[in-house]
Parts: C-alpha cells; structure tokens; sequence
C-alpha cells in the first residue's frame, strides 16, 4: 500500500450500526485506505459494529455501553480527541446530524459535513423525539450546523443540496456530490425467479414512520384476493418490529449483513421502496442490481437513477393506491417486469465504490 504523508484523512460517523449513511461512510473510508492514511472514529455502543473499514483503521471511542445519554457522552469524548490531536489529518470528513453541530470546533481547512438526507425532517415522528421540544432543539440545531462558514458541505444527491439550501438559506453552497457505489459481487442478479407461478416482492423494513411500512401494507390490503394470492412477500426488517401479515405467503427476516440482503433481492421478481424522502435511496439501487423489477416512490433521492417505466415504476409518496396499481402492473405483466428489470442493471452498473472513491477526491480537491 502506497502510504502518501499529505493525504491523512479522518471520517466521522455516529455510530457503526446498520444505516445507510454509516455504510457509505466506511465504504469511501476503505476506498482512500488503498493508497492513504485514513482512519474511522466513531462513539461506542453496546451494540458489534457492523462495518468493516477495510484497510483504514478504525476505532470506537468512550464507553461501550447503551443508552442515549451514555452515546452524548462518547460523542463528546470523541470531539475532545479530535480537538487534541488534529494536527495528525488534513482533511476530516463527519457525517450524520448529530456529528454536525460539533463540527465548529474543530480547526483546520479542510473540515466537511457530509450530509446524507434532509436532515432537517430526518427524525420527524421517531420515537426518541417525540416530545415537541426535542425535536425543536434537534431542528435548532441542524440549522444552526448548516449555517457555520469555518467548514464545507459534501452532498450524497442533488435532492439532499437543494433541501440543504432550502432549510438554511445560504446561497453559495458547491454543489459537490458523492454518490453512494456498490459492491456489484455482492449484488448482482440471481438466477430462478417467478417459480411456480408465485410472484416474490422483498421489502425493507425500518421502524421510522417516514420509511413508509405502513404505506406498503396498506398497498396489499388494496389487493384484490386474486392478486394478494399470486404474491409472496418477504420482509428484510432493520430494526424491532411489528409486522402483522396482511397476505397468506408474509415472511419476516433480519439479515445479517449485505450478502443475506443481496440473497433475498436477488430471489425476488419485484422490490418495492416505500420511503417518503430519502437522500438517495440505495436499497432500491442494490435491488436493481440484483435484477428485481423495482416500485419506489418519488422520495427525492431517487431520481439520481430512478427513471419512471424505463428501470423502476415511481409513485408519489403516501400514496397507497397508486402503490398497490404499481405493484399490481408488475404482478400481471411479466415483460414489465423483465424490461424493468433489464434497465436497472443497466442503471446500476454505473454506480461502483471506485466510482464514488473519484467523486470524494473530486471534492476535497486531490483529484
């Protein structure tokens, strides 16, 4: 490995539990390490990390325990460390909202917020925010983040800028995106779908309101008894969950990592992604890759790929109606579904981690 002393760089992510933004973090940060210093930190949980960064170095900082109050601590430890030691990196690069506000203490040039989704909306109706005042003092604080002019601004998609300048109104602001890749061994079309005249659709479910499980069950319940009985439904749930069946063939299973998901995708004729915004929307990619036939609804993020009736069927979000038409088209129309299918792979072949590993160096100006 060529090792370049002027090229050290620190990636800052909330945690290394499943989620999308954390994925992309320790995928880019294994990308630089092949020929740089790069290191990943990142408060300790209670809970295994579930990322490898490959050949950087990567370390969970404070106290491995669980509980938010415990998590606030480790994150401050982890600042205070950085503070300490800055001087070792050249470029740090944070991701996630609740990183973001600590980021104006941090000195130096190169200092980024890689944001990843609307963050302003990105915990509406969740659980841990539930009381009115949290989530002011969270939205406060994402403002707040959005307006320090001592650090720079990277964007997964064009949705995730604009909705940056919307909320903040800066104008300004570079439009420097990094797109999320894939690891195309992992995902890549599966062999033997549509036996025995069943329709398979996999589904990813979170227990945040905004990525649209309950849309989606609406959608079946809409379902003729006809159609709900030609369809087979597998759930990849990412999270705890309650997912009474509302078809006869409902099965619920929690991955284990990306080969198990890729497994699932690559067995299903159709995928559907329900989500009401997303940044970018990678499962419904990954699923293109795999070769299912894909519905999503118009998230925002999505349309980085997404191409109504040339690789996916769109929606607008909420809509349970037009999802269960969506998906009910797919059920009845097995050229759809193999022409859909078809321009997915296309779509998803362009999107790689080497790809993305030219965006980042783009952006921080080494390319």
């Amino acid at each position: 490995m060529i090792q370049r002393e002027e090229s050290r760089t620190l990636f800052l992510v909330p945690s290394a539990k499943p989620g999308g933004g954390n994925r992309v973090a320790f995928a880019l940060a294994g990308m630089l390490a092949r020929d740089q210093q790069v290191s990943v930190l990142y408060p300790a949980g209670s809970a295994p990390a579930a990322y490898d960064a490959g050949r950087a170095d990567s370390a969970a900082v404070g106290i491995k325990a669980g509980g938010r109050i415990v998590q606030a601590i480790n994150t401050l430890a982890l600042f205070a460390r950085l503070i300490l030691t800055r001087g070792r990196y050249d470029a740090v690069i944070s991701t996630g909202p609740t990183m973001a506000p600590f980021l104006a203490l941090v000195p130096g040039p190169q200092v980024y917020n890689f944001v990843q989704a609307d963050d302003y909306t990105l915990f509406d109706g969740h659980p841990a925010l539930r009381s009115g005042l949290l989530n002011g003092l969270y939205r406060l604080s994402v403002l707040i983040s959005n307006c320090y002019k001592n650090i720079g601004f990277i964007f997964n998609s064009g949705f995730s800028h604009a909705r940056f300048l919307e909320r903040s109104h800066r104008h300004g602001i570079p439009r420097l995106i990094v797109h999320p890749g894939l690891d195309h061994e992992v995902f890549h079309p599966g062999a033997g779908q549509g036996r025995d005249g069943t329709v398979r659709i996999g589904f990813m479910a979170r227990p945040q309101p905004g990525k649209g499980l309950p849309d989606f069950m609406a959608a079946i319940g809409l379902m003729t008894e006809q159609l709900r009985n030609r369809i087979a439904v597998t759930v990849m749930a990412l999270g705890p969950l309650d997912v009474p069946p509302p078809c006869l063939r409902w099965t619920v299973v929690r991955p284990g990592g990306d080969r198990a998901i890729a497994s699932i995708m690559a067995g299903s004729d159709i995928f559907v992604s329900s989500s009401w915004r997303e940044g970018f929307g990678l499962p419904a990619m990954e699923a293109m890759a795999c070769g299912c036939a894909v519905v999503t609804s118009d998230n925002g993020g999505c349309r980085e790929y997404a191409r109504h009736q040339a690789n996916c069927l769109m929606y607008p979000p909420g809509d349970s109606a037009q999802l269960a038409r969506c998906i009910g088209r797919l059920v009845d129309d097995a050229g759809l579904r193999r022409r859909l299918s078809a321009g997915g792979i296309r779509t998803a072949s362009a999107f790689t981690w080497q790809r993305s590993r030219g965006q980042l160096l783009r952006a921080l100006g080494r390319a």
